[in-house]
């Protein structure tokens, strides 16, 4: 786990620590890039007012490691080193809240949607193509269990310039103290 010294895992949850500074867990399997698959967690997004630096939560596939602080390029402690493509949920208060993606540096490569991030608890999706080296972030807002239903859709994303490799594509979840993930699960589509 990416910095684990600031993630607690609690009744099968995971529990994100610290107040501004945001933290990652990320798969021991590398070779994501290799076949079609679905990533799935839910998460629970609180008021930044406790964490206003560290709002956001993540959802992604590559190095899932911070970038450092302060970011030379403006990504506070996102999961910004190479390789990645991942999803940025942002509460209400953060912001003005919004859905974005970042992949291989281009912020919003596909028009962020304003608004589309509340706080409460969600589904995050992603969905990736392995022939067609595509990805696909989805959320279902207020879930509340059950199938997963998309409130939005953020993609499909070219990602053959991404330098995905079999050595270095992770799934990854993050996102700032007291945020909480659960019910994270990976499968072929």
């Amino acid at each position: 786990m990416a910095g684990e010294k600031d993630i607690e895992v609690e009744q099968g949850r995971v529990v994100m620590g610290g107040l501004e500074r945001r933290s990652y867990v990320r798969t021991e399997r590398t070779d994501f890039v290799s076949n079609s698959f679905v990533a799935e967690v839910a998460a629970t997004v609180t008021s930044p007012a406790a964490e206003p630096a560290a709002g956001m939560v993540f959802l992604g596939m590559g190095a899932g490691e911070a970038e450092p602080d302060p970011a030379p390029q403006g990504f506070w402690s996102e999961p910004h080193i190479e390789p990645h493509a991942y999803m940025r949920a942002a509460p209400q208060g953060f912001a003005g809240g919004y859905l974005g993606v970042t992949s291989h540096g281009v912020e919003n490569p596909v028009p962020r949607i304003d608004g589309g991030s509340k706080t409460g608890t969600h589904r995050l999706r992603l969905s990736w193509d392995a022939g067609a080296r595509k990805a696909k972030f989805e959320i279902h807002r207020d879930y509340t269990g059950g199938p997963f239903v998309a409130s939005e859709t953020l993609g499909w994303i070219d990602c053959s310039e991404n330098g995905f490799e079999t050595s270095n594509t992770r799934v990854f979840i993050g996102g700032p103290g007291g945020y909480r993930f659960e019910a994270f699960e990976i499968g072929p589509i």
